[in-house]
């Protein structure tokens, strides 16, 4: 933690004041004290350098909060370079609410300009003309030699789509980045999208109107960049091993929005996997490299000058060792529904040892001249004349095995590794793969954030952070350092004007008790719902819904009950919600995923229906390697905390705007005939509560 500079603490702090005076002169915006609160808490956090970790219930009005925050620690700083504010979101909806509605109400009261924020996105978001000519070039060859070779991303790609952006991008109407492109696209753009594998920067010729370089040079003078978890994550660990990043700035502030979902995704990124079959399926590709490369005197020449010569792309060994160690896997018997075999404590078979030891070694030499061709091949491709075409011909050959090859390898390094780890095999059909994962986020994030000099200081804010036992969970789990300050905002809602019920059911959701609670649910599920209010239903499974919704149906009408699965989410809330504006009733469906940002204000929803509690069966091997090392202690330390979180995140559907009102109905009794649901029950949002008698059916 730095030495805190109160006297610009305090400047902070005055501008936070004048900001919400500046925004309350726009019409029907009046500022909450806890909004305030946070927003001072944000600036002291930045300034002072310790890490924040603030629970937000719904209402708190906590994006405003913290950008305010985050601005005022900027704008009181008589630093020449302030450092940018990354914003990291876990959904596209959140982005879009940032950029569409909270950034502008800030860009109208004189706080921001519009034009110091970009949204970041990664390489393969953006159109890269070089590829869309090769590309072009491929499919115009293909018509005249129908036995003319085209990977599988170029064969799901049309002309005359490609064509129409190309012009659009040319023509100035199009700014190459996928996601803004109204006009008919390909199926996959991944052939025609920039790469980091084949990316050559200022030495290519379109550098200069490249779209990717283009939105990197906006987001590197931006005072707020717009970003995802993943994004930022990845962003971290790239350029913790040396590779450029996505984002174009050398320090920045933090802020992580939902960031309950740190952990996880801090996981994601510290996995590992080896796709075998992938790697199979791909080496005989160098058989097509070194055709290419003894067919060019000028690359053999080429390469030679580098130490590369055709033999050294021969796939022999690394396929032999491949063949020996799939052989190997394909004897150790995997769970018939998922696939899966994992690895008890971490622990391989020896034979699989045995089988990795030696494939890694062979693959290691081929990757290793792969990459050493690639950067070769990256150079060539931007002389002139027809050697750049076959220069890039090869390239594509070499990433198509490169690119597995690397993988297999990182994972490799994580399986013999001593260190704890989920590790498991995945064999269904043809699929063959070997995966490593970290246990808790704390082991990614210990290095990508709390000793990396490049993040500042960083902000996590979510309306669910806090469990049965306060913040120690999200705290174990992302590693946060002693120096981390905690803040829980009061509600803002006007809870005690809706109810929450807990129905009067004899059995509960439990496996010993399903025989008799599924009949039980059948009739009392439908005898809670009005048919002419918006209704949102969460199921605990896929099989209970798939078995549930024929009878809602059935007793409703089948237009009235729409079902997650049957179409998007986002079509099924269209659907829902203009059935509601028409005056009729509305049921959504769905399991407790739905939940999740799912977000129907005022009339579109004044019924939850919880139909048991969110107690997740540890299915995942993360999970069941946890479940292995707590073993009694899981039920405490892991599933309960767990699923507080997720019934105060369903629970959060009812209420959106301060206006809204209505009743939340969980149809499992565990929630108050048992000590630990009573806990939940007493940490859920103020309601009026009410435990129904039980009756008997």
């Amino acid at each position: 933690m730095k030495t805190l500079d109160t006297a610009r603490l305090a400047r902070a702090h005055e501008w936070v004041d004048a900001a919400y005076r500046q925004l309350e002169r726009q019409k029907g915006f009046v500022a909450r004290a806890a909004q305030i609160s946070l927003s001072k808490a944000v600036a002291l956090s930045f300034i002072d350098g310790s890490p924040l970790a603030a629970e937000a219930p719904t209402g708190t009005g906590k994006t405003l909060a913290y950008l305010l925050g985050a601005l005022a620690s900027s704008e009181s700083s008589l630093l020449p370079n302030k450092e940018p504010v990354v914003v990291s979101t876990a959904t596209k909806a959140l982005q879009q609410q940032l950029v569409t509605n909270d950034l502008p109400k800030l860009a109208a009261a004189g706080l921001i300009k519009l034009d110091q924020v970009a949204v970041a996105k990664g390489k393969g978001n953006y159109l890269c003309l070089k590829h869309a000519e090769e590309t072009a070039l491929l499919l115009e060859r293909a018509q005249s030699d129908p036995e003319l070779f085209l990977d599988e991303q170029a064969e799901r790609m049309d002309a005359d789509e490609l064509t129409g952006m190309v012009d659009a991008y040319v023509s100035g109407s199009w700014n190459g980045d996928f996601d803004h492109y109204e006009g008919p696209r390909p199926k996959s753009v991944r052939s025609i999208a920039v790469s980091s594998d084949t990316c050559m920067r200022k030495k290519c010729e379109n550098y200069n109107s490249c779209a990717y370089y283009k939105a990197r040079a906006q987001m590197a003078g931006c005072q707020i960049l717009v970003a995802n978890h993943d994004l930022l994550l990845l962003d971290l660990w790239l350029t913790s091993t040396g590779v450029e990043g996505t984002l174009p700035v050398a320090n920045y502030l933090v802020v992580f929005d939902e960031a309950h979902h740190l952990p996880e995704k801090a996981i994601q990124v510290g996995s590992s996997e080896a796709l075998l079959s992938l790697l199979t399926f791909a080496l005989p590709k160098l058989a097509g490299l070194q055709k290419i490369l003894k067919g060019s005197p000028e690359l053999t020449k080429l390469a030679a000058a580098n130490h590369l010569r055709v033999e050294d792309f021969d796939r022999t060994a690394v396929a032999t060792a491949l063949k020996d160690l799939s052989g190997i896997l394909s004897l150790l018997d995997v769970d018939e529904d998922s696939g899966q075999r994992r690895f008890a404590r971490g622990v391989l078979p020896e034979a699989v040892v045995d089988g990795i030891k030696r494939l890694q070694s062979p693959l290691s030499e081929l990757v290793l001249r792969l990459n050493t061709m690639g950067a070769l091949l990256r150079e060539t491709q931007s002389l002139p004349g027809p050697l750049a075409e076959k220069a890039s011909e090869l390239l594509r050959r070499a990433l198509d095995v490169k690119q597995p090859g690397e993988e297999a390898l990182r994972c490799f390094e994580a399986l013999l590794s001593p260190r704890r780890h989920a590790k498991w095999l995945f064999r269904k059909d043809t699929s063959v793969a070997l995966h490593c994962a970290p246990l808790e986020g704390a082991d990614v994030l210990q290095k990508l954030l709390w000793t990396n000099p490049r993040c500042s200081s960083v902000v996590m804010v979510s309306a669910t952070l806090r469990d049965l036992g306060g913040f120690e969970r999200f705290k174990r789990r992302s590693g946060l350092p002693g120096t981390a300050r905690f803040e829980v905002l009061p509600y803002t809602f006007p809870y005690g004007d809706s109810r929450l019920v807990v129905a009067g059911m004899n059995a509960t959701p439990k496996p010993v008790d399903r025989k008799m609670f599924i009949p039980e649910l059948g009739l009392k599920l439908p005898k809670s719902i009005d048919a002419k209010e918006g209704t949102l239903i969460l199921f605990p499974s896929w099989s209970m819904l798939r078995d549930f919704a024929p009878k809602l149906k059935s007793r409703f009408g089948a237009s009235t009950v729409k079902v997650q699965g049957e179409h998007t989410v986002k079509m099924l809330v269209r659907d829902h919600c203009a059935a509601i504006d028409r005056g009729e009733g509305s049921i959504l469906a769905g399991v407790a995923t739905m939940s999740e940002g799912l977000d129907l204000p005022g009339k579109y929803c004044t019924h939850v229906a919880i139909v048991a509690l969110p107690f997740a069966v540890p299915t995942e091997p993360v999970e069941q390697e946890l479940s292995d090392l707590l073993g009694s202690k899981y039920f405490s330390e892991r599933s309960l905390p767990d699923a507080m979180v997720r019934l105060t995140q369903m629970v959060g559907r009812l209420l959106r705007r301060e206006s809204d009102r209505g009743r939340v109905t969980v149809f499992d009794r565990r929630l108050a005939s048992t000590s630990y649901g009573r806990q939940m029950l007493d940490n859920l949002p103020p309601f009026q509560k009410v435990v129904e008698p039980v009756e008997s059916v």
